[in-house]
């Protein structure tokens, strides 16, 4: 399962959007209907997760014509996608974007985002689900007086689950509860986090990435951290820029997490992917990719080599369009896929 937005123009932002959901069940990628929010300019979707091949949510939000985000969550039982009620933050305006889905159990989910605060300063947002529709619960922020964002969470059971995102300038913020609350978590390095996966309630990776422009430079620098019993800590990784996205760990042995390196002047760039092994990160050779302009934002494991990995890719003279890019990762390399666009 993919999902994503179809958008006017080159950046797939604001009014005029469409979500965007294909699957993948006997072996061909392809298009199915997905509703958009009614009464509203435009809508897109984030992230999504499966309970079972039949139960499946996925998250993202609309936009009014005014640009007022408010949270979006679709649902699938095995008949097609459907939105659910979804709340919004009752602290300014009702509004709210959802970016990550992920469930501890059939009967505990847990989504997160953001909101634009009356101060305009963007906090966290978090939503639950225990089986009697989706909910606000209290979610930690470093201050009120600096932004807070949650890009991706990952639940290892119903005793941890980890949120993680971004505060302030650009630093890592990882959130975890434990059964008791969400609290904020000592994190070291610099960037923003964008994915998460815990193997088990001992071990949990987030990736992500630190990117700076100026006129005389692109800079950017991935960033990996690593929580052992609790304690969370980035950790070294060979690496010649670019950002990481997504990540999934299918054991505790092995993780993978994609994303991109930006060459300066373009919107889009080279793969970038890393691999976890038994003895540490490296990064993947990504020369199966071949010469265009593509990206990753998320991947998927069924098992250590059985990967999907799903992102754009740039096409045409400049400015270009963005269509959709899939590739699956097996022990025999990187395999792109055919993916449908509309």
């Amino acid at each position: 399962m993919a999902v994503g937005v179809i958008g006017e123009g080159r950046n797939a932002l604001g009014p005029d959007t469409e979500t965007l959901i294909e699957e993948d069940s006997d072996g061909a990628w392809r298009v199915v209907p997905s509703p958009n929010a009614p009464n509203e300019a435009g809508s897109a979707l984030k992230g999504v997760t499966c309970l079972s091949p039949r139960d499946c949510i996925a998250v993202g939000y609309s936009v009014s014509s005014a640009s007022i985000p408010k949270t979006l969550i679709e649902q699938n039982f095995g008949t097609g996608w459907t939105i659910v009620p979804s709340p919004n933050s009752s602290a300014f305006e009702g509004i709210g974007r959802l970016s990550q889905v992920a469930c501890a159990t059939p009967a505990h989910c847990v989504a997160v985002g953001s909101y634009e605060s009356e101060n305009g300063h963007s906090q966290t947002l978090i939503e639950e689900n225990t089986g009697q529709g989706w909910t606000v619960v209290p979610s930690a922020n470093t201050s009120p007086a600096e932004d807070n964002l949650l890009a991706g969470v990952t639940c290892a059971g119903p005793s941890l689950c980890v949120a993680v995102g971004s505060h302030g300038s650009d630093l890592p913020l990882i959130e975890q509860n434990t059964g008791s609350g969400w609290s904020v978590m000592p994190a070291s390095g610099v960037g923003a986090l964008s994915g998460a996966a815990c193997p088990s309630p001992h071990f949990c990776v987030a990736t992500g990435g630190h990117f700076s422009f100026s006129d005389q430079a692109i800079t950017e620098q991935p960033l990996i951290e690593e929580m052992t019993e609790g304690t969370w800590a980035a950790v070294a990784i060979p690496h010649g820029g670019g950002t990481l996205g997504g990540v999934a760990c299918p054991t505790p042995t092995y993780c993978i997490s994609v994303g991109n390196l930006m060459p300066f002047g373009l919107s889009a760039g080279s793969p970038l992917i890393a691999e976890r092994t038994s003895t540490g990160w490296a990064l993947a050779i990504t020369s199966d990719f071949g010469n265009q302009t593509q990206s990753f934002g998320a991947v998927a494991c069924a098992e250590a080599n059985r990967c999907i990995a799903v992102g754009d890719q740039l096409v045409g003279p400049y400015p270009g369009v963005r269509i959709t890019f899939i590739a699956q990762h097996t022990n025999q390399g990187w395999t792109i896929q055919a993916s449908p666009n509309v």
